[in-house]
């Protein structure tokens, strides 16, 4: 049951600490760039509606905060933890021969961490995916199926509040720019997800680790204990032996013992 929960544990982190590949992380970085211009226009050009110029001011600190996803999680601290969990799982694993009970079942409970980690994180990305990307996306296709085919006027619901001029707007970009705008949404929480579960990761290693050890620590101060109880019973033993021998050598069991050497002679 360990091995089976260990191996499944190990398999699934490997998938979650699966960078994206380096084309799909360039095509994203540039996406945000093409959005944060967009939705500074956008800022500049809503500036008198006050509504709409929060909503727009929400929407580019979420693309600043998407770029720093990016940036810590290719090119920051991301990527040596990833390191540090590869190297920690690989050094420290279950081991019946070489390690104790205590100590397996301290690995033991790190790959069981591992792997309800992994199930909140992932029902976090598909929550995040429904609620904030595909509800949104729905509700705009909905929007411009409505506003081309019954001649209504229906306000769109994009996930994000970029701008783009009146004479685009027809049922065919309106697909485009949504499905466009979704993918790089679940792109962003994707990169946010796998940052937290890196985190998240990392943070149990090192409480593994010194559950660890402390637990060496208590063992070598047991043994210690141990050492110094049997070095005072020997001394205890050697104590008693030179009380023994003093009393042969100045006591009258000496003298006694001397008598009898002179008169056997």
């Amino acid at each position: 049951m360990e091995d089976s929960a260990s191996s499944s544990t190990i398999d699934s982190r490997k998938s979650i600490l699966t960078l994206p590949p380096t084309i799909i992380s360039r095509i994203y970085l540039v996406v945000t760039c093409i959005l944060q211009l967009n939705l500074a226009f956008s800022l500049y050009a809503r500036w008198h509606d006050f509504i709409q110029r929060l909503i727009t001011l929400k929407d580019l600190i979420l693309t600043l905060f998407c770029s720093l996803s990016f940036m810590r999680l290719m090119c920051g601290d991301t990527t040596q933890l990833c390191r540090y969990i590869e190297e920690h799982v690989l050094t420290i694993s279950i081991d019946k021969k070489l390690l104790t009970e205590e100590k397996n079942s301290i690995i033991l409970n790190r790959e069981l961490r591992f792997e309800t980690t992994n199930k909140i994180v992932k029902r976090y990305f598909y929550l995040l995916t429904i609620v904030s990307g595909l509800i949104p996306y729905i509700k705009g296709l909905k929007a411009a199926l409505i506003a081309n085919f019954l001649n209504k006027n229906v306000k769109l619901h994009f996930l994000l509040s970029i701008h783009y001029p009146e004479e685009y707007k027809s049922l065919l970009f309106e697909m485009i720019v949504q499905t466009l705008l979704l993918l790089w949404y679940i792109a962003f929480v994707h990169y946010w997800i796998t940052d937290m579960k890196v985190m998240s990761l990392s943070f149990q290693c090192i409480t593994t680790e010194m559950e660890l050890l402390r637990n060496s620590i208590e063992n070598m101060d047991n043994i210690i204990k141990k050492s110094l109880a049997k070095e005072d019973d020997n001394k205890i033993v050697s104590n008693s032996e030179k009380t023994v021998l003093q009393s042969y050598i100045s006591g009258e069991k000496f003298e006694k013992r001397i008598m009898d050497v002179l008169m056997d002679r």
